[in-house]
């Protein structure tokens, strides 16, 4: 295309003084006519182009949004997938419970931390998913994968309280179950700062002492858990080996009892009501109740030792394990444990509150000489509870004497029995430690089987007597 000047004088004029012919300004002309009509043409095809994709493009999208396959087939529900199946879980009825110290820890199958998602509507009831986090407790056929967890906010049952657990709340959750049977909600907490700086730590712990009689190396791990570096013989270790007892943690646990019992014997028990004495106390009393849940006889010797080193009325919790540490302890233990305890019945100075204990800890291993101790308690004038307590524990003696211990126990009770002489008062009440001790002898009595001669003496012991009272309890004894 030629463009026309129009003042065609001047381009004369110029062309003129650049001496240029007219010829060959016009090849000149020409040529750039040429040059600039084909790039002309090569731009107005790239518009053409470019407008021709674009126009493809946005028919290519209107065809897939208007007439794309899943046009072709309703929506599916949304739901999770048979690998992810979902589990509601509900609010026990008695969630409200007192659990033990731990003792929820111990019981559940598993423990995590997790995150309430927004709820939503399900079945005709509100859900809200449980988001898991970290994993405290898992049973060993829980298996890698895990359900979907839901907590019911409304629906039967008692639904999850929004002001307690709004969206986006952090728990710990505690459930009951596994992959082969059926998942329950025990019990549901909030998880706040103060909760994971002071709690979870324990629960941490407990856990980890349970878990050691799975270690590769029970009693290493049970060293070095129960080093009082570690914590030692703390509320939460004491938990775990108490629901779940362990034979491998016994050297152990006789390791710090004898530390224990030179510290006592070196230094005496500090006074118990202040911090070194509630310290030694109470670690005396849970290494105790340890060794006697394990039957642990090499602990029975220096249990008693130091129970005689305490003041009079907290000897009471190593008396009440004697037994048990005794169940399979040797003779040469017997006699010595019977020898403390013989002196302990006979020390002038005991409470009542050690007295019950120490007297069925010495039925537990009594010989023919200790049994007559308790026969000679239980016939003591005046009477008191004293004498209360020596006939409970004649009917202990058949842990340690066998058979003839329930006929000597027998004869004992019929011969207090026929002994007896109740105060000839008008009054028709006798005084109460009388009384108590015995309606006690007559239904330990009832629960043996008397022979024909021994229901006779009771006859006559009841024909002798004038005392309405004393003939009143001795009747069931009649039929």
């Amino acid at each position: 295309m030629t463009e026309h000047h129009p003042d065609d004088a001047l381009v004369r004029a110029l062309l003129a003084q650049d001496a240029l012919s007219a010829e060959r300004y016009g090849e000149y002309r020409r040529q750039l006519d040429q040059r600039l009509e084909a790039a002309q043409r090569s731009r107005s095809r790239r518009l053409r182009a470019w407008w021709v994709a674009g126009v493809v493009a946005a028919a290519s999208v209107l065809v897939l949004v208007f007439w794309g396959p899943w046009r072709s087939s309703p929506a599916p529900e949304v739901g999770p997938s048979p690998e992810d199946k979902r589990v509601v879980l509900r609010l026990p009825v008695d969630s409200l419970r007192e659990w033990g110290p731990f003792e929820l820890e111990l019981t559940a199958n598993l423990i995590a931390t997790a995150t309430l998602g927004e709820p939503f509507r399900h079945d005709g009831e509100t859900l809200a998913t449980l988001h898991l986090g970290r994993v405290l407790k898992a049973a060993a056929d829980t298996g890698e994968k895990l359900p979907t967890f839901c907590c019911s906010c409304s629906g039967p049952g008692r639904p999850l309280p929004p002001d307690t657990f709004p969206a986006g709340a952090r728990v710990l959750v505690y459930l009951q179950g596994s992959a082969k049977e059926e998942w329950g909600l025990l019990e549901i907490r909030p998880l706040d700062d103060r909760f994971e700086a002071r709690e979870l730590p324990g629960i941490e712990r407990c856990l980890a002492v349970a878990a050691a009689c799975d270690s590769r190396d029970p009693r290493s791990e049970y060293r070095r858990l129960l080093a009082p570096e570690a914590g030692g013989l703390d509320l939460a270790a004491c938990s775990a080996l108490g629901c779940r007892p362990d034979p491998r943690s016994a050297d152990v646990l006789l390791e710090q009892l004898e530390r224990l019992r030179q510290r006592i014997v070196r230094e005496g028990v500090p006074p118990l009501d202040g911090r070194a004495g509630e310290e030694v106390a109470t670690t005396f009393a849970r290494l105790t109740d340890l060794l006697a849940r394990l039957h642990e006889p090499r602990a029975a010797r220096p249990v008693v030792e130091c129970a005689r080193r305490f003041p009079h009325g907290r000897r009471s919790p190593a008396y009440r394990r004697l037994p048990e540490l005794c169940a399979s302890a040797n003779e040469a233990t017997r006699t010595a444990v019977r020898t403390a305890l013989v002196k302990e019945m006979e020390d002038p100075e005991i409470r009542i509150e050690d007295e019950g204990p120490a007297a069925l800890a010495l039925a537990a291993v009594a010989d023919r000489q200790a049994a007559e101790v308790l026969v000679r308690r239980q016939g003591r004038r005046p009477v008191t509870d004293t004498n209360l307590v020596a006939a409970r524990a004649l009917a202990q003696l058949h842990t340690s004497l066998g058979p003839p211990g329930r006929d000597f126990a027998r004869e004992a009770w019929l011969a207090l029995l026929r002994s007896y002489r109740p105060s000839p008062m008008p009054t028709p009440e006798p005084p109460p430690a009388e009384h108590r001790l015995i309606r006690e002898v007559v239904g330990l009595l009832r629960k043996q089987e008397l022979t024909v001669d021994q229901k006779k003496e009771v006859r006559e012991v009841f024909n002798r007597s004038g005392s309405e009272w004393f003939r009143r309890e001795l009747e069931p004894l009649l039929k």
